[in-house]
């Protein structure tokens, strides 16, 4: 699989809600863009609380998942 596919497969099993793939995938990569940039995990979470309206637990999560699967360098 892609890195990409990786990441919207992992959110259902990590109890986060995927109601548009693409709109998600989008989030994923907002999310990895963050994180490159120096955002910290909380301010990375946001654009999932934001635009999925995901609760802060599940966008922490998401979080974690994009920096292991889609993130270039885990995020860094």
């Amino acid at each position: 699989m892609t890195p990409e596919a990786d990441f919207l497969h992992a959110l259902p099993d990590a109890g986060i809600p995927v109601r548009d793939k693409e709109s998600v995938f989008g989030t994923g990569q907002r999310i990895c863009e963050a994180l490159a940039s120096g955002k910290s995990t909380d301010e990375a979470a946001a654009l999932g609380v934001s635009e999925q309206q995901w609760s802060q637990d599940q966008a922490r999560k998401a979080v974690s998942i994009a920096a292991q699967t889609m993130c270039r360098d885990g995020g860094n």
